[in-house]
């Protein structure tokens, strides 16, 4: 069951209401894990700098991850890193700039996907497709940050953490996906996949 799920080939494109309102629930739930997560990052990065603490970064695409795991469509990732920010904004000093990244976080999310043309879901596309996010997001930081003056296996070690980060964040999530399937909590769309892989 667990490889028809992962194979479930073309996806049905339409969103139906319980896809919307699956994507806000993950969006909302997550907002709560990252603004705790927020405050470690903020705490860790003071005291061991930029790169040890962007072992925590994937955890801000985790919404994304699941999203586009669960619904398998177009702009599933986009939408719960949408809420996940709007959420987030009352509780971070960033204000709407929480929204504007997770929405950027959601688009990186993405990208991997839509080359792959929301076909593919395996573990192993699944754990490139993260660390490719993670990878991303350190590139489009440069213009804001001072990466670029850090040493050359400094920033080897940003883009390296970030990915594994990422990666590990995105098997987290499938494996989070798949238990609260087994558990009934999802029944819904477990029978939705297999019956696609089937097809």
């Amino acid at each position: 069951m667990k490889a028809g799920l992962e194979n479930a080939g073309r996806v049905q494109r339409a969103w139906r209401t319980k896809d919307l309102l699956m994507a806000g629930l993950l969006g909302v739930v997550f907002a709560i894990v990252i603004i705790g997560v927020n405050y470690v990052y903020m705490l860790a990065t003071s005291l061991t700098g930029p790169i040890y603490s962007r072992v925590l970064i994937g955890f801000y695409m985790m919404p994304g991850f699941m999203a586009l795991y669960l619904i398998r469509k177009p702009g599933a990732g986009v939408l719960a890193e949408l809420v996940t920010g709007l959420v987030m904004i009352p509780f971070t000093s960033y204000g709407w700039m929480m929204l504007i990244g997770q929405a950027i976080n959601g688009l990186y999310c993405e990208l991997p996907y839509a080359v792959a043309r929301y076909r593919t879901y395996s573990g192993r596309f699944m754990l490139t497709a993260a660390a490719v996010t993670g990878a991303l997001a350190v590139l489009s930081e440069y213009p804001l940050t001072g990466y670029a003056n850090l040493s050359f296996g400094s920033q080897v070690g940003l883009f390296a953490v970030t990915a594994v980060s990422c990666a590990l964040v995105a098997w987290l999530s499938r494996a989070l996906c798949h238990s609260l399937m087994q558990a009934g909590l999802l029944t819904d769309y477990r029978v939705s996949l297999a019956n696609k892989a089937g097809r």
